[in-house]
Parts: structure tokens; C-alpha cells; sequence
């Protein structure tokens, strides 16, 4: 049952490795997922203490798949420009990862100067990350700001390999 419901995510609504790839004027950000409705039909299989690992693992296996299928498309000269990261804001209602995509790898070089998030206040991140076994393999940062149209501060996380982190 779950594995339709993954099944249904992925060739109904969500983004396609190929559209990943695909040279974007700067960058793209799509969704996992675009319905609530889809992870409301996951909810009623997996408890909610473990939904956010669950769509964290989901989210990994996408940028695994699509890294290994940019090796094989790209050039190495392309793929070397190529870079993806899961993003999220963490005061959603819900977990929702998105994915930072471009063949523009340079255009990220400032998430060097963003923090790195605190894993020991950021327990479900931590565990979940631990969990899939790649806590020693990624750095998560923070990127913080003033929106002057919603007059709030917005915060943004970035869970970026740390072999993509080479921006030369």
C-alpha cells in the first residue's frame, strides 16, 4: 500500500528527474510533492512522529537517483556545474522538502557564509539524518532573513551533500 502511494507521488504530481536536469535560467525549486491530499493519504500509514524522516528519505533517494542520472547525461565539464540540495521552511505545517536545482553551481556559493544549523536544538532533523546514515556526509545551514512583503523573518534550511560543497 505504501509503496503505491510513493508510486502515485512520483508519476502523478511531483517533479521528474528529467525536469531536474533540465538548464534553467538561474535555478528552480520544485516541491517533492505539490498536494497536501498526497501525504495525507501517507499520514494514515506512517505515524506523524515519523513522517518527517520518512519524506527527508524520500527526498535523498530523489537526489541520489538524480545525481547519478545527471553522471550518465551531463558532461563532466555540465555535471560538475550541476547542483542540487533539499531546502525547507521549517515553520510549515508541515514537512515539505524542495529541491534547489541548477547547472548554475555558482550561484549558491554564498550558502558557504549561511550558518550551519544547530543539530543538537534540531533533534528530528539530527535523528532523521542519522537514521538514513548520512549525518557524517551532509551539513545542514540556515539561511535567515527580513521579508519586508510579509513583515516577518523567514528562515530557510539547506541540506546540502558535502561533496557539492566545492564552488570552485
Amino acid at each position: 500500500m505504501l509503496n503505491k502511494k510513493i508510486s502515485e507521488i512520483f508519476n502523478n504530481d511531483s517533479i521528474q528527474v528529467e525536469e531536474l536536469l533540465f538548464d534553467y535560467e538561474t535555478f528552480e525549486e520544485p516541491p517533492l510533492y505539490n498536494f497536501y491530499d498526497d501525504i495525507n493519504s501517507i499520514r494514515k500509514i506512517i505515524k506523524d512522529k515519523y513522517l518527517e524522516e520518512f519524506l527527508l528519505n524520500l527526498a535523498i533517494s530523489h537526489i541520489n537517483t538524480t545525481k547519478i542520472y545527471a553522471k550518465n547525461i551531463l558532461s563532466e565539464e555540465e555535471y560538475n556545474k550541476f547542483f542540487i540540495c533539499i531546502t525547507y521552511d521549517p515553520f510549515e505545517e508541515i514537512f515539505y522538502p524542495s529541491f534547489m536545482v541548477t547547472r548554475k553551481k555558482y550561484l549558491f556559493k554564498d550558502i558557504l557564509n549561511y550558518p550551519k544549523l544547530d543539530l543538537t536544538k534540531n533533534l528530528v532533523i539530527k535523528n532523521a539524518l542519522e537514521n538514513l546514515g548520512i549525518l557524517n556526509s551532509v551539513s545542514v545551514f540556515e539561511s535567515k532573513w527580513f521579508d519586508k512583503y510579509c513583515h516577518e523573518e523567514l528562515t530557510r534550511i539547506y541540506i546540502v551533500y558535502n561533496s557539492d560543497l566545492d564552488f570552485n
